[in-house]
């Protein structure tokens, strides 16, 4: 999308491309970039709308800045709900992510030598057993992390803290792909925290005056259109 000097780069969808970083992600926030698209496209289509109304010579300035903060408000409108739906379709990405990194891997410790490893990892020292279950997380050893991590942490010493984290790594490196898919997702719901916000400050900087200007240009506009409405 083409650049607009005069609304913050902050809003501009490159920086959501730049997240997504490639094909196996971008698909993840694509509806996070269409949101900005429409932020930085209605935003530079305020900008376009004040100045064509200040070029207007029929309009008084009242008369412009009250055109331009009318078509604003729609466009603000706009932005925000689809902001505020493409958050949520996120959140909804996300929240599933997270389960299926999380999964536990109840019932798959059941088969031969399963008691025997939880009592080997259970009698070694705190840091020998991290060392070792870090070790089975690397190299992919799928029947000592079924045997631990598929029971009971008590069964083999580890805190349940532990055994979240170890059975996290071991989804983590079973399915990459996903969990930079959910990397990529959680920091794009970061930016929409940080910067949904900037779109109120960007329309009141796009109509160019302030909000207590348009709320008393409006007020004063009813006032007189009710002086000459008349009921037959």
């Amino acid at each position: 999308m083409e650049v607009n000097t005069s609304v913050s780069p902050s809003l501009h969808p490159g920086v959501i491309s730049a997240l997504a970083g490639d094909e196996d992600t971008a698909d993840s926030v694509a509806d996070v970039r269409g949101a900005f698209e429409t932020a930085y496209a209605g935003l530079t289509a305020v900008h376009a709308a004040r100045q064509a109304a200040r070029e207007n010579p029929t309009l008084t300035e009242a008369a412009a800045i009250l055109l331009v903060a009318d078509y604003a408000d729609k466009t603000q409108k706009k932005i925000t709900m689809r902001l505020d739906a493409a958050h949520a379709r996120l959140k909804a990405a996300i929240t599933e992510g997270e389960r299926q990194l999380s999964q536990p891997l109840e019932g798959a410790a059941a088969g031969g030598f399963t008691a025997e490893i939880r009592a080997y990892v259970k009698g070694l020292k705190h840091e020998d057993r991290t060392a070792f279950m870090n070790e089975a997380v690397r190299v992919g050893d799928t029947k000592t992390l079924a045997a631990v991590i598929g029971a009971p942490s008590y069964l083999s010493g580890l805190s349940t803290a532990e055994r979240d984290v170890f059975t996290r790594s071991h989804h983590e490196r079973v399915n990459p792909t996903l969990a930079k898919r959910l990397a990529v997702m959680k920091a794009a719901q970061s930016l929409i925290h940080e910067r949904g916000g900037l779109v109120f400050d960007e329309i009141d900087k796009a109509i160019d005056a302030k909000p207590a200007r348009v709320a008393s240009l409006r007020a004063a506009r009813d006032k007189a259109t009710a002086a000459y409405t008349f009921t037959p």
